[in-house]
C-alpha cells in the first residue's frame, strides 16, 4: 500500500486499495474494508481508470470492489450501494457479493437470472 501511495498512480494505487478492501472483505472485517473503498473512491474514476486497470491487471478489482463494499454494508444493516460497469467479469462480480443484500428468495433468483443473461448477452457481442 504504502509504495503504490507513494508512487501516486491511481491505477495501482487503486488496485492496492481495492485487493486491501476485499481481503477485509472476505476476514469479515467490514469497517476496515469500507474504509478502503472510501480511500478508493478517493482517487478512482471509472471513466478515466478502468480501462487503464484492465490493461495492467487483466481485471478492474476497483470497480469489483464495489460489490464487496455493498455486501459489507448490507452486513451492517446499513444502504447498500451499487455501480454499473461494461465489463463482463467486473459487472458479473458485482451481481454475486452484492445478492445478499436481497432479503427475498425470489429476489436473489431474479438477480442470477439477470446475471446468466447479462453473461449469454455479453458472449454473443
Amino acid at each position: 500500500m504504502r509504495e503504490t501511495d507513494i508512487h501516486g498512480d491511481p491505477v495501482h494505487y487503486g488496485r492496492a486499495l481495492a485487493m486491501q478492501g476485499e481481503t477485509c472483505h472476505r476476514l469479515a472485517r467490514v469497517e476496515e474494508a469500507i474504509e478502503s473503498h472510501m480511500k478508493l473512491k478517493e482517487v478512482y474514476d471509472v471513466d478515466k481508470h478502468s480501462a487503464p486497470v484492465v490493461i495492467a491487471y487483466t481485471s478492474d478489482r476497483c470497480a469489483q470492489n464495489f460489490g464487496y463494499t455493498a455486501n459489507c454494508y448490507n452486513r451492517l444493516g446499513q444502504i447498500a450501494i451499487t455501480m454499473g460497469i461494461a465489463s463482463q467479469d467486473s459487472s458479473l462480480s458485482l451481481f454475486f457479493p452484492s445478492s445478499s443484500v436481497f432479503e427475498s428468495p425470489v429476489k436473489h433468483c431474479e438477480l442470477i437470472n439477470y446475471a446468466r443473461e447479462a453473461k449469454q448477452s455479453m458472449q454473443h457481442h
